[in-house]
């Protein structure tokens, strides 16, 4: 139940950054979490801006949950673990702590279509606090797996609507 601005401010308080960046998957895979042996892929983005927290580069390599295969786009999971629009666009959420043992930060994502930040449980978002409508075009949005997400419940909230989320 925690508002999409107070789960922001946590992040960013805990040195994380929130960037609006392109992005897609390397083909690389890693193991974090040290005895859990929880499965990471790379995602490699190019920072169009940060919103808030510390500056990032211009370009970061970071990981999301699941295995994903060689060829870069095919999990090898049954698991959608990240959400992702046409042209890897999104709002990621790049954790500074690099708790999970990993050579790299671990990233959140939320994919982004047009002037819309596409939402749901994948990723453990959430559109409390904010105004939303549900999104419709789910045809432009697919899972780490190259498919359609069609029993998921998808939130639209206006970019601009999102970044008035974000601590100053």
């Amino acid at each position: 139940n925690e508002t999409l601005a107070d789960s922001m401010a946590r992040a960013v308080q805990a040195g994380s950054s929130v960037v609006l960046a392109t992005g897609g998957f390397t083909g690389s895979t890693s193991v974090g979490d040290g005895e859990i042996g929880v499965p990471f892929s790379e995602v490699a983005l190019t920072v169009e801006d940060t919103l808030a927290g510390p500056d990032q580069p211009s370009t970061l390599s970071g990981w999301v949950y699941g295995d994903l295969g060689a060829d870069g786009q095919t999990a090898v999971t049954g698991e959608a673990s990240s959400l992702w629009a046409r042209g890897g666009r999104m709002i990621a959420v790049v954790d500074g702590s690099g708790a999970a043992g990993l050579p790299g930060p671990v990233l959140r994502v939320a994919p982004v279509i047009g002037d819309d930040v596409i939402f749901s449980w994948v990723g453990c978002w959430s559109t409390n606090g904010v105004e939303s409508r549900d999104y419709e075009g789910s045809v432009d949005i697919f899972d780490d797996r190259g498919l359609h997400p069609a029993d998921l419940q998808l939130q639209a909230v206006r970019l601009a609507d999102f970044r008035a989320q974000l601590p100053e």
